[in-house]
Order: C-alpha cells, then structure tokens, then sequence
C-alpha cells in the first residue's frame, strides 16, 4: 500500500509543533524514516515555526495575564472565572 506522503509530512509538522514530539518520536510513530523527517523539518522550517508558536503562546498568556489584573481590580468576582479559563487554554496548548 502506498503511503500518502503529503499527509504524513502535515501529520508529521502537526506532531512536532503542537504535541512537542521528537523527530524519532514522530518517525516511528508514522512508520517514516528518521531522514525523511529530517527533510521535511528543514524544508518546512519547523523549528522557526516552533519558535514562532511559542513566542506567540507567551504574548498571548501575557495578554489574558494582564486583562486577568484588571479584572481583578474592576470585578474581582470575574478574575477566577478568567484565571481559569486561561488555565485551560494554555494546558490545550500543551505548555
């Protein structure tokens, strides 16, 4: 059987980016070689992607932060219900 190799490369991404996994981890997981992923992570230019993501997960986690503090000063009984969705957020981030 022959193996779709385009959505093996966006699983692959997909599994390096957002679940924090190991280009071996990913390799044998889609049953790829280590190579292969290597390719792809190069030409992709995944490891800027994952610098990006991250970058972009501290602005926002600093942003809902900051809107949290205010909250906390104009309607405290808000701020744990804000805390607490920020919370779920960043833990469906997988940070």
């Amino acid at each position: 059987m022959k193996k779709n190799y385009a959505e093996l490369k966006a699983r692959a991404e997909n599994f390096v980016l957002t679940d924090g996994l190991t280009q071996k981890e990913v390799s044998k997981l889609l049953e790829v070689p280590e190579k292969t992923i290597s390719k792809w992570s190069m030409a992709g230019k995944w490891k800027a992607k994952k610098g990006e993501r991250a970058e972009a997960i501290i602005k926002i986690n600093a942003v809902l932060t900051g809107f949290a503090n205010y909250l906390n000063d104009v309607a405290p009984g808000i701020h744990e219900q804000v805390i607490k969705y920020q919370k779920s957020y960043l833990k469906l981030l997988r940070v």
